[in-house]
């Protein structure tokens, strides 16, 4: 039988379609609800002394929301007698699989419990929970309930009929007869009335005799729920003792000064390194100090601020992030001088956490020189020196679903091969140790059989241990006396269930506006992840933040979430207690689910304002052109709820493309002006060469065949805005030069007027418009790249000439040398294109833009036959595949630009794919 309330609550409905009460399942096939209920259905003005014989519609709202049943009355005791208002409902239809009946439960000893309810107040058709506290019994047997909560809603009107869900023993004592709104006050028939009314059901209450005795005892809880152990915590870390003594061993052997924990999320990976392995190399090495940081979104500025903390000097935090960011041997020397100040010969780094590397931190030179400061330090680096003076040991907790993105560095890569340890889930003997010692030790005891049900309900599962601990955290909430037990394990949801259940009471509780500011709380904290599960994201109190003059609400939010340790706050910022949170609570994975796309717009939205505050309100940060056309048409249909920072984003952002619109919009007028009178001057000229072929016949005929452009103004303003840059000469290549900027729409769109090139397979607003004219065209085939290149009398580069170009003088590995790209020198992976030579860090030693990223290149090589001529005439059929070089926007970037080469159909076009012209001899 199930120990949940939600697959027993029936909703019942009017004929006209809206919730009148609610009911109960007690048994396959029959619901409780009040008589009361029954009649305001069927519009009876007097009760029958016989049940009536109507029909009544019904549904299960929470796990089969709209499936329709049918029922009818069989028991009927109306509220004129001693223990009347009952209504027993026989459920004719199937019910829905996850249908279970309520667990009744009568105890005589039921004072100050606390309950919680479900009910279907006034404009309220999907209804609410109400939470309180069970009083005594009054005259006649019914009990007094109270709602205690200042905030959030109470039982009233439309919860009659409902049943009472007492927390502490896990099961329904009663239904809900009536309630006073002014009062808050209520009253319920406990189940052993109930029964009066329906023999049947006294065979489905559980007796419980609560002794006074069996009140909650007072004590600290030896559990952490979804907390991590810290160091502090280790006297209550048990069932990974041989774990620690072997990676103690194995990171105090000579030369092991870096090791990596690899596990689930979930599998104990930042309690075993926290409260077990610190624990077990301070004690072995009582002069060692430790220090524990995360990643964040600036791991070099972590690093710094650890290793400057004992110093006063404003500025040295910012000359070690400068030091750490040129030199990666300057957290050895960091660490050094630290340890000189502590007067200690050796320091522990833990780095928690270390998939935040890869989620967080999105600058990825910022990564790649944090990743060879912490190699360099323990002497695993490539080429680094003996590790025999190193001065620090290294120990990372790593997500398993992460350990991929490891491999984008040859050195960390080589380091993990050989210093990690990859953990599973606990052995049952573990396990059990677990969960009894740290209660044991601190005089709390066990029903028989609740650790064996919970090492049943683990199931061997690596993620389990946040799931456990809750359930352990949450049963102990429900303890009688010194004792956890059953009852109170199962109130609490069990492993599977705990979380979800805790996340849904908490937020249900809360009033609509606060529920609100709590979903938007939860969607902040998680980041979406790019084919691996969503994780924790940690934010800034600020950022949480709508409006200023909300900050008392948001505040009373994050005490509710943080007292129910659903939410973790430290300094200033917060994030989700556990991942596990993410994984468990369906409410939580539906809003996700709802909107990725929208979601990923939203947390992009928020870096950017945030880098653009944080650099003074830069204008070169502004969105512009598609990236601000999609915030601006997600805002309007979405209607997300943003943050100052982010409000104030986008206004200057929308202000500064509206400002520049009309600028463009008056030089094109000028230009429009210019080119009129141009034409006039080209019509008259066109009528004269007509007169003139008729006098000259086929020399006419032939000069019109060769200049395909009758137009001059339109190609020669198209080509003079094709910058050349001279390639300085090499071997195996003939001279050419190559065009500064990839072609953009308003240099193609000239060569549509002159009846040349015809239009990119895109709509008309993705290339016509004004705010677009300096974006590279894309969706062109290689045809039509070669014709616009032909117009104007230059063709495709090779493959060759392209990487010449792109690389020269040679031993680069990126256009601009050997930095690894960011979002200031390649648009990689940003969601949409940017304005030719938008990054100035991207330029090329000869100053050419955009060879890395924005849109990949059509080049003229056979990609299949290197030894092939290079397609440079439309009259000729293009091979099978040409050669597109460099990644686009939709590129996730790669080790080098080499490796930026793709096989394409040249009759394909996308949305990431343009072209650029060479001009040769």
């Amino acid at each position: 039988m199930t120990t949940l309330l939600e697959p027993s609550l029936i909703r019942i409905f009017h004929p006209k379609g809206y919730a009148v009460g609610v009911g109960f399942l007690v048994d396959d096939h029959h619901a409780m609800t009040c008589a009361h209920v029954v009649a305001s259905v069927l519009g009876l003005n007097a009760y029958p002394e016989n049940p009536p014989t109507d029909e009544l519609t019904l549904d299960f709202p929470l796990i089969a929301h709209g499936q329709k049943l049918t029922a009818r009355v069989v028991a009927w005791q109306i509220p004129t007698t001693s223990q009347g208002d009952v209504a027993v409902l026989e459920i004719a239809s199937p019910l829905p699989e996850k249908a279970a009946p309520a667990r009744l439960i009568q105890s005589f000893d039921l004072w100050h419990h606390t309950f919680r309810a479900f009910g279907f107040p006034k404009n309220h058709e999907n209804g609410t929970w109400a939470t309180g506290r069970i009083l005594g019994t009054k005259a006649g047997g019914w009990q007094q309930i109270e709602s205690t909560e200042q905030t959030g809603y109470f039982v009233q009107p439309g919860f009659s009929g409902g049943p009472v869900w007492d927390e502490r023993l896990g099961g329904v004592v009663g239904m809900i007869m009536e309630a006073e709104a002014a009062t808050r006050a209520a009253f319920m028939s406990p189940v052993g009335v109930l029964a009066a009314s329906y023999p049947k059901l006294a065979e489905k209450i559980e007796q419980i005799i609560t002794p006074v005795s069996d009140a909650p005892a007072p004590g600290e809880p030896p559990f952490k729920g979804m907390l991590y152990f810290d160091v502090q915590d280790a006297p209550l870390f048990f069932g990974r003792e041989t774990l620690t003594e072997e990676l103690a061993q194995r990171l105090s052997q000579d030369g092991s000064n870096f090791l990596a924990i690899v596990g689930a999320s979930g599998s104990g990976k930042s309690s075993l390194a926290r409260a077990g392995l610190i624990p077990a190399i301070m004690a072995k090495y009582p002069g060692w100090i430790y220090r524990v940081i995360t990643p964040t979104t600036h791991p070099l500025q972590e690093l710094a601020v650890t290793l400057t903390a004992d110093v006063e000097s404003v500025t040295a935090a910012t000359t070690l992030i400068d030091d750490l960011a040129a030199d990666p041997r300057s957290l050895d020397i960091g660490t050094s001088r630290f340890l000189k100040r502590q007067n200690a010969p050796h320091m522990l780094l833990v780095v928690d956490q270390f998939e935040e590397l890869f989620t967080a931190c999105k600058d990825l030179s910022e990564r790649k020189a944090f990743i060879d400061n912490l190699l360099k330090a323990v002497g695993v680096h490539q080429n680094s020196e003996s590790t025999e003076t190193s001065k620090v040991s290294i120990v990372l907790t790593l997500r398993a679903d992460f350990y991929h993105h490891c491999a984008q560095y040859d050195n960390l890569r080589a380091a993990l091969e050989i210093y990690q340890a990859y953990i599973g889930p606990m052995t049952t003997a573990d396990l059990r140790l677990a969960i009894e010692a740290p209660a044991r030790q601190n005089g709390w005891d066990f029903e028989p059989e609740l650790v064996d049900v919970m090492l049943h309900d683990v199931n061997d599962e690596p993620g389990a241990l946040p799931l456990l601990s809750h359930a352990l955290l949450e049963t102990w909430q429900r303890r009688k006396g010194r004792t956890l037990t059953l009852a109170g394990y199962h109130a609490a949801g069990g492993v599977r269930g705990a979380i979800s259940q805790t996340a849904d009471r908490v937020y249900s509780a809360l009033p609509v506006d606060s529920q609100t500011i709590a979903r938007d709380i939860f969607l902040r904290l998680t980041e979406l992840g790019e084919g691996t599960q969503d994780t924790r994201r940690r934010a800034s109190l600020d950022e949480l933040i709508s409006d200023p003059t909300h900050r008392t609400d948001v505040d009373a939010v994050l005490k509710t979430l943080t007292d129910a340790r659903l939410i973790t706050t430290e300094k200033d910022t917060a994030e989700v207690t556990h991942e596990a949170l993410i994984r468990e609570w369906p409410a939580l994975r539906e809003w996700l689910d709802e909107n990725r796309e929208g979601l990923r717009l939203h947390r992009h939205l928020t870096e950017t304002a945030k880098e653009w505050h944080e650099l003074g309100q830069d204008q070169g940060e502004l969105y512009r052109g598609l990236r601000l056309s999609q915030a601006l048409e997600w805002v309007e249909n979405d209607k997300p709820i943003l943050n100052e920072f982010e409000q104030e984003f986008l206004a200057i952002s929308q202000a500064e493309a509206e400002r520049e619109v009309v600028a463009k919009e008056a030089a094109f007028q000028r230009e429009l002006e210019l080119a009129n009178r141009v034409n006039r001057i080209t019509r008259w000229a066109f009528l004269l060469s007509i007169i003139a072929a008729i006098s000259l016949g086929g020399l006419a005929y032939n000069y019109f065949k060769e200049n395909t452009s009758l137009n001059s103004t339109l190609f020669n303003t198209a080509k003079s805005l094709g910058q050349l840059v001279d390639i300085p000469p090499v071997n195996h290549l003939s001279p050419f030069a190559i065009e500064t900027y990839e072609v953009t729409n308003a240099r193609y769109i000239l060569c549509i007027q002159d009846g040349v090139c015809t239009p990119p397979n895109a709509p008309a607003s993705m290339f016509e418009s004004p705010e677009f004219a300096q974006f590279p065209v894309a969706n062109v085939t290689a045809i039509q790249a070669l014709q616009f290149c032909n117009w104007i009398d230059r063709r495709l580069p090779t493959d060759a000439e392209w990487q010449w170009a792109a690389l020269y003088p040679g031993g680069n590995i990126w256009p601009w040398g050997d930095k690894i790209p960011s979002s200031s020198s390649a648009n990689f992976g940003a969601g949409s294109l940017l304005p030719v030579g938008f990054l100035g860090e991207g330029q090329s030693v000869l100053g050419i833009f955009d060879l890395a990223g924005n849109v990949w290149e059509w080049t003229s090589s056979d990609f299949y036959n290197v030894d092939a001529p290079p397609w440079i005439n439309l009259d000729e059929t293009p091979p099978n595949a040409l050669t597109i070089r460099g990644g686009g926007y939709l590129t996730s970037t790669a080790g080098n630009i080499e490796e930026l080469r793709q096989a394409i159909d040249p009759y394909f076009s996308a949305s990431d794919v343009g072209f650029r012209c060479v001009a040769s001899e």
